[in-house]
C-alpha cells in the first residue's frame, strides 16, 4: 500500500487526512493499543512528511509544521509507552533538527522560517522532559543496582567497632 497520496489530492483533504489518522491513534493510546497507536501515528507522519515536504496549496505553513512535529511527538509517546526510550528521543530530535535548520534557511519562505521558530519551543520542551525521564531512570538503575550489591548488616557490628 502506498502511503503518498497523488499530488491531486488537494492540501485541505491531505490535512484533513492526517487529523483522521493522528485521531484514530490517540483514540488507539487512551484504549491502551500502543502497538496500535504506533502504526496509526506512523503513517500520519508520512502524511505530515507529504505536508512538509510538497507545500501543498491551501495549508499554511504554521499547519504543515504543526502536524509535523505533533506526528512526530505522538511517536515519540508511543515509544516510550513501548519502553524504546531510543526511538522516543530520535522521533523528538528528528523534528527539532529539523525546525533548527528551517530556521537557519535562508532559501525557505519567511512564513515558513516563521512557523519553525514558533514550533521550536515545543520540541525542545520534548527534548527536555526526555532527557530527564531518561536521567530519572538511570539514577533508579543506578540506586537498584546499588542496594544489590551492598552487603546486608549481620546484626551484629563488626569486629574493633566502638558503640557508643
Amino acid at each position: 500500500m502506498s502511503s503518498r497520496f497523488p499530488s491531486s489530492v488537494s492540501g485541505p483533504l491531505l490535512l484533513r487526512e492526517w487529523e483522521r489518522l493522528t485521531q484514530t491513534g490517540v483514540e488507539a493510546s487512551r484504549d491502551n493499543r500502543p502497538e496500535q497507536a504506533l502504526a496509526w501515528h506512523e503513517h500520519a507522519l508520512r502524511v505530515a512528511h507529504q505536508l512538509f515536504h510538497d507545500a501543498p496549496a491551501g495549508v499554511c505553513a504554521d499547519d504543515r509544521l504543526a502536524a509535523f512535529v505533533v506526528a512526530h511527538l505522538n511517536l515519540a509517546d508511543c515509544f516510550t509507552t513501548l519502553s524504546q526510550p531510543i526511538s522516543a528521543g530520535e522521533c523528538i530530535n528528528c523534528a527539532h533538527h529539523q525546525l533548527l535548520a528551517l530556521t537557519r534557511d535562508d532559501h525557505a519562505s519567511a512564513d515558513l522560517r516563521s512557523a519553525a521558530c514558533k514550533h521550536l519551543h515545543h520540541t525542545f520542551a520534548a527534548l527536555t522532559e526526555h532527557h530527564n525521564r531518561c536521567a530519572a531512570r538511570e539514577r533508579e538503575d543506578a540506586m537498584e543496582r546499588q542496594a544489590h550489591s551492598v552487603p546486608m548488616p549481620s546484626g551484629n557490628p563488626p569486629p574493633g567497632t566502638l558503640l557508643h
